[in-house]
């Protein structure tokens, strides 16, 4: 599903939430930025994505399979993945920045260095910011932005 980067994500129902940015959405036949990255920025993702701790994790939105990049191959079944692409594939992530959260899919490192994504500077200064000694707890706040979000709606009704 593509969306630009640093528009509202449009995640469950296809409704975009306040707060919530997208990242590295990218298909082919759609314009995406592309360029090097830094050895550091990708060290420090890699490893914040691979965090999954009580008070540190980033997942969101678990599946039972796994996302296939539609740039190597349109057909999933017939996609070669290796372990480690199939294994961060299975969810997506979310990274926070003060207020807002960037929404990113689970193949984002793979876009990075595959397919020569570039993210926004916004993004990269958040996730070099971004400690795994705090305590953040991805799908925890996601509950609460879908249950305030639903809330205001019903009390618009």
């Amino acid at each position: 599903m593509h969306q630009t980067d640093l528009t509202k994500a449009r995640m469950e129902f296809s409704v975009p939430v306040p707060n919530l940015l997208a990242i590295g959405w990218i298909e082919p036949n759609h314009f995406y930025r592309q360029g090097e990255s830094s050895a550091e920025f990708i060290i420090k993702l890699r490893r914040i994505l691979e965090t999954g701790t009580p008070t540190f994790d980033l997942r969101v939105n678990a599946t039972r399979g796994a996302y296939y990049c539609k740039f190597c191959n349109p057909e999933p079944l017939l996609c070669d993945r290796d372990e480690e692409d199939l294994v961060m594939s299975y969810c997506d992530y979310w990274i926070p920045d003060g207020e807002v959260w960037f929404v990113t899919p689970g193949l984002i490192l793979h876009y990075i260095e595959e397919h020569n994504y570039a993210p926004p500077p916004q993004f990269i200064n958040a996730v070099m910011k971004l400690d795994t000694n705090t305590i953040v707890l991805a799908e925890r706040a996601q509950n609460e932005i879908w249950t305030s979000y639903w809330n205001r709606l019903a009390a618009t009704e």
